[in-house]
């Protein structure tokens, strides 16, 4: 059972973050509508230059060089490990049997077993979180697991909201994070897929 305290903490927690999305999506969208420009230039720029002509497009915030590296190369230079390499290489470095983790993230056999032997898998949100739960992942590796499966943590978002607070707080039990969810009305962790 929760204390009110850890709740009370929580709520306060939440409250704050949402506030300062708000406005933090506010600047964002100033930022982002330069952003999107620069990348519509750039994108145009690599259409008229194509892949494998040098020229120098002049953008207002930096200069982009469409220069003859290939996409296929670049894409090989910067691929992360993926979802999947990345998490069972946590599993080794921490020396938890299999069983130990699929049983804390509250998912089946068949369904771990589906993530080991398929590299190209693609978990759910709640399943890669459950298995950071269960890794006691800090937030870094939390963030670094969502991100090769192709999720984040929003600061919008309670559910996420809850999940950082939980991870930040060093809260790693299954059922207290699926209390404090219930407090809000939210989607437990567990039985995911």
């Amino acid at each position: 059972m929760l204390s009110q305290k850890f709740l009370s903490e929580l709520r306060k927690f939440v409250e704050k973050e949402q506030r300062q999305a708000v406005d933090e999506s506010a600047r964002k969208k100033q930022r982002d509508s330069a952003a999107v420009c620069a990348r519509n230039v750039e994108a145009k720029a690599l259409k008229v230059f194509g892949k494998s002509h040098q020229e120098d497009v002049c953008l207002s915030q930096g200069t982009l060089v469409a220069s003859e590296e290939s996409l296929d190369s670049y894409i090989v230079l910067n691929r992360g490990p993926g979802f999947t390499g990345l998490l069972f290489k946590m599993i080794d470095a921490r020396g938890l049997p299999d069983k130990a983790v699929y049983h804390k993230a509250g998912i089946d056999r068949r369904l771990f077993s589906k993530i080991r032997s398929d590299p190209k898998y693609h978990p759910s949100k709640a399943t890669v979180i459950a298995l950071g739960i269960a890794l006691e992942a800090d937030l870094d590796e939390m963030e670094a697991l969502l991100c090769e499966a192709g999720y984040a943590l929003s600061g919008s978002e309670t559910f996420d909201l809850i999940i950082r607070y939980c991870v930040e707080h060093r809260v790693f039990d299954l059922d207290e994070i699926n209390e404090a969810l219930d407090s809000f009305q939210l989607k437990p962790l567990g039985g995911v897929a």
